[in-house]
């Protein structure tokens, strides 16, 4: 008798346990589309997701790399990953573990991502990452310096000599700037 009722107690246990994967694979979130976009004032990576759900981001080096993972959200079949842009060399996907996606966004240099966001839009729920400034850099103007050739190059004791004896002079001399302007040292 006590062995029938261990049995039945197994049976339900295992049919709760798997009502309960079939029940969170009818209701995962899925994962629509990845979109890498690039412009002047940095890059910017989308994930189309159709509600809201948790992820967790994972800076590494060596070479860098951003990876997000999303438990509990499946990609839809077929998900295309876009090409290079901007900072990111290359995007790959994978299942670290059942149930979680994992993206991977290969950088090209060591930024780190501003602040991530979740955005609601008309066609669902986005998941918003973006590194700052690594467009094309704009034009300058040749630099014409102000000062003699002669105090940019010559040794520090003699530079200082020519301009007063101020450091700061020096470096915004070398720089191409007037000597005792502003600079990047001077301007909080």
């Amino acid at each position: 008798m006590r062995e029938k009722g261990a049995s039945i107690q197994q049976l339900l246990l295992a049919l709760a346990l798997l009502a309960g994967v079939c029940w969170n694979l009818a209701h995962a979130a899925e994962l629509q589309a990845v979109r890498v976009t690039a412009g002047p004032t940095g890059t910017r990576a989308e994930l189309k997701l159709d509600g809201p759900v948790r992820y967790k981001l994972i800076p590494l080096s060596g070479p860098e790399r951003l990876v997000v993972d999303l438990p509990g959200v499946d990609a839809a079949r077929g998900l295309a990953l876009p090409a290079a842009a901007g900072l990111i060399r290359g995007v790959r996907s994978g299942h670290p573990v059942p149930g979680t996606t994992r993206i991977v966004f290969d950088l090209g240099d060591r930024v780190a991502a501003l602040q991530p966001r979740l955005e609601q839009g008309a066609d669902g729920t986005r998941l918003v990452v973006e590194w700052p400034g690594d467009g094309p850099a704009a034009p300058t103007a040749p630099v014409t310096p102000s000062a003699p050739a002669s105090v940019s190059s010559a040794p520090p004791q003699v530079a200082q000599a020519r301009t007063g004896g101020d450091p700061l002079a020096i470096l915004t001399a070398g720089a191409g700037r007037p000597a005792g302007g502003p600079s990047a040292a001077t301007v909080a």
